[in-house]
C-alpha cells in the first residue's frame, strides 16, 4: 500500500498572488515618493537633491544628445529642453523629479559664473560639458552649501564653514 507524501511549498496561484499584492504596494510607495516635493526639503536635502538633479542632466544631455538648462526665476527653479521644432526653450514635463519647482521660504540660492558674476541660467549641451558655474545655498541658521561645476566637467557639492 503506497503512503500519500504530503506536498510541500507552494502552488503557483499562491506565489501570483503575493507578487501581484507586492507589485501593487511598490507602486504605491514609488507614486508617494515620486511626488515628493523639493519645496519642503530642509537645507541639507534640497541642496543633495539640487546636485542629484545637476547630475542626471549631465547625463541625459550626453545620452539623448540634446541640450538642457538649469533655469532659476525668483523662488522658482526647473529644466528646460531645447525644442529644436521651436527653437526654443521648453520646460520639461517629465520625469517629474526635473520639472520646475518652488525654492522653500527661507532657503536662497544663488547662481554664478565662475568670475562671481550672477547668472539665471546653466546651460548642459549634447556633449555634456557646460559653463563653469556655483551654486550657493544657504539659510539663516546653517552652513552654506555649494555646489560647484567645474571646467574638467565635474560637479561637486561642498558644505561651507561660515553661514
Amino acid at each position: 500500500m503506497r503512503k500519500a507524501i504530503p506536498k510541500k511549498g507552494f502552488t503557483l496561484i499562491e506565489i501570483l498572488i503575493v507578487l501581484g499584492i507586492m507589485a501593487v504596494i511598490l507602486s504605491l510607495v514609488t507614486l508617494s515618493v515620486s511626488l515628493f516635493s523639493a519645496s519642503g526639503l530642509g537645507l541639507d536635502r534640497f541642496s543633495n537633491h539640487l546636485y542629484a538633479q545637476l547630475l542626471v542632466v549631465q547625463e541625459k544631455s550626453l545620452m539623448t544628445q540634446q541640450a538642457f538648462r538649469l533655469e532659476k526665476e525668483t523662488n522658482i527653479y526647473g529644466f528646460k529642453q531645447f525644442d529644436t521644432a521651436k527653437a526654443e526653450w521648453v520646460w520639461l514635463l517629465s520625469p517629474k523629479r526635473l520639472q520646475r519647482d518652488k525654492i522653500q521660504n527661507g532657503i536662497d540660492m544663488q547662481i554664478t559664473d565662475e568670475s562671481s558674476r550672477p547668472i539665471q541660467t546653466i546651460t548642459f549641451y549634447p556633449t555634456g560639458e557646460f559653463s563653469p558655474f556655483v551654486i550657493r545655498i544657504q539659510s539663516k541658521n546653517e552652513k552654506a552649501r555649494v555646489i560647484k561645476g567645474t571646467k574638467e566637467g565635474q560637479i561637486e557639492l561642498n558644505r561651507m564653514e561660515g553661514a
